[in-house]
């Protein structure tokens, strides 16, 4: 009977390998940070108005024809209404001027039945002014960001069970795989629909490759990396990719350009196989012993050790062990508990943190520089939670961070609407102490999973302190949405201006009438609408 870690206990905590492989691990979880997050800017929600057609108006008419409405107790151009063509086309053939000849609020008005006009200052285009995904139909766009954690959801559930079969490093790379290839697919979408089942498997792929590299490092590398593996070096690549991708968008600003961009980055993850081992942990559990010694020989001479003659004693005789599932942790009442217990807690966490990243768009500002600033902020969440992790208790230091994160959410409601400044500080302050909760809580479970759990679902002799097991690990997924500082720049230089007829023109926060050369026009029959799906809030 044999224990993995004295049998390699003479490959030491570091070296040339352990290094090689934490880094190369790493790497592959930029790819999360930016294929898991361009919703932000492919379904970001620009400017629009009613399509005006080219018929016979005044000037003042063109102008006057969106009615003004009060959203917030400000006076703002409608994004989906207008007064009816014909009856305002009637007033200016005879010759009326709105407001002095005829009472603006008593016309009838009627929806965009021409389609809509978008601002192109910001995105060239998009999946909301290909599909005109606004008014009526902008339950849409969550409603695709929904289908991406649907496929979060399944692939959680059976990245586990694949990678216990298959191999951790396989599962990796096919999922790197299917990724790409979702991607690629989603930018040549033709319909809402398409891109929705295109981003379900986007999520699967991307959640698979998150536990499988996951699970691979806490198994290959040395107790040391292993440790900040987990707690720092993951989430600190994908913050790399995080910031990476505000910067891709701001160069392309095409959606379908955009995504075929990020599908051809996976392209560089192909030479890794080469260099990155399947785990010997794993190997041994299928009965691979002699391909596991051949990776630690491997491993030595990398680390300019040397390796004995038998590495792994006893597992050649080891009989057939029993086979564990997901439902293993529902069958002892203290993994049961501890599990339950995660899953609220994770619940909590997310409704908090997806919360407010995906509706960060909400704010003002430059787009592109709000997501990098996002992803900034998660940096020093990640380094301070690791820190307080080696020195503070589990229990007392999750529970901080909840109530911070929580009562800040709650002293939001009381910042004034205008204090720009004020309210992106305290938005930052719950997500970090979201994601400072989250990691301190990823490893509570592992320890109470600890002396109770065995490796890749089948046992091994001797008990191991490896808290890590393929099928339950699940990790934190990452998005993020994004907003706009520019409207509130606008709303300080433009008032109201008054014309030589007398009408008044609201220039305004929002929904301000832009001119003509700065906007999109799209006609109704690109509307591509679907009323028969259900409306689904994340």
């Amino acid at each position: 009977m044999g224990d993995y870690n004295e049998d390699t206990a003479f490959l030491g905590q570091t070296g040339p390998h352990f290094w090689t492989t934490f880094i190369l691990l790493n790497t592959i979880f930029v790819s999360t940070g930016f294929n898991g997050l361009y919703i932000v800017f492919v379904g970001a929600v620009p400017e629009h108005r009613c399509l005006v057609p080219e018929v016979n108006l005044t000037a003042a008419w063109q102008d006057a024809i969106i009615p003004i409405t009060e959203v917030d107790g400000r006076e703002v151009r409608s994004q989906c209404r207008r007064y009816k063509l014909d009856v305002v086309r009637n007033l200016s053939a005879k010759g009326y001027a709105p407001v002095t000849d005829a009472n603006l609020t008593g016309l009838e008005q009627e929806s965009c039945l021409d389609g809509w006009s978008y601002s192109k200052d910001i995105y060239q285009a998009n999946i909301v002014t290909e599909w005109d995904l606004v008014c009526d139909n902008q339950w849409k766009v969550p409603f695709a960001s929904s289908t991406l954690f649907v496929g979060y959801l399944l692939g959680s559930l059976i990245s586990g069970q694949l990678s216990d079969r298959f191999g951790r490093k396989k599962i990796v790379f096919i999922s790197l795989g299917a990724q790409s290839i979702s991607v690629l697919l989603q930018s040549f979408s033709q319909s809402w629909r398409m891109f929705c089942i295109t981003f379900l498997f986007v999520g699967a792929s991307q959640i698979s490759i998150y536990i499988s590299a996951f699970v691979l490092g806490t198994e290959v590398l040395s107790k040391t990396l292993r440790v900040i593996f987990t707690t720092l070096g993951a989430f600190l690549f994908y913050c790399i990719g995080y910031m990476m991708l505000p910067w891709i968008a701001y160069s392309i600003r095409d959606w379908r350009t955009f995504l075929a961009v990020l599908s051809a980055i996976s392209v560089v993850y192909i030479p890794l196989w080469w260099f990155i081992p399947e785990s010997p942990r794993w190997l041994i559990t299928q009965g691979r012993v002699a391909e596991a010694e051949a990776i630690i020989r491997d491993a030595a001479r990398k680390n300019k050790v040397e390796a004995p003659l038998v590495i792994f004693r006893g597992f050649e005789s080891l009989p057939p062990s029993k086979a564990y599932t997901m439902l293993d942790v529902l069958r002892s009442k203290n993994i049961r508990c501890i599990t339950l217990m995660c899953l609220v807690l994770w619940i909590a966490i997310n409704v908090g943190y997806f919360g407010l990243s995906l509706n960060t768009s909400n704010l003002s500002g430059n787009p592109f520089m709000n997501c990098f600033l996002s992803a900034t902020t998660e940096v020093p969440a990640y380094v301070v939670s690791t820190w307080l992790l080696k020195r503070c208790p589990r229990r007392a230091l999750l529970s901080t961070f909840l109530v911070i994160g929580g009562g800040v959410l709650l002293l939001i409601q009381f910042i004034p609407p205008n204090d720009v400044p004020f309210h992106l500080t305290w938005i930052i302050r719950p997500r970090v102490c979201g994601l400072s909760s989250g990691n301190d809580r990823q490893v509570r479970f592992h320890h109470g999973l600890r002396h109770r759990l065995y490796l890749h679902g089948r046992d091994l002799p001797h008990r191991t302190q490896e808290p890590w097991h393929g099928n339950m690990l699940v990790g934190r997924s990452h998005w993020k949405h994004h907003g706009s500082l520019r409207h509130l720049f606008r709303h300080l230089q433009q008032g109201s201006t008054v014309h030589s007829h007398g009408e008044s023109d609201h220039r305004l926060l929002r929904g301000q009438h832009l001119p003509s050369g700065d906007l999109e026009q799209r006609s109704s029959g690109n509307s591509g609408t679907d009323a028969g799906m259900a409306r689904v809030v994340l």
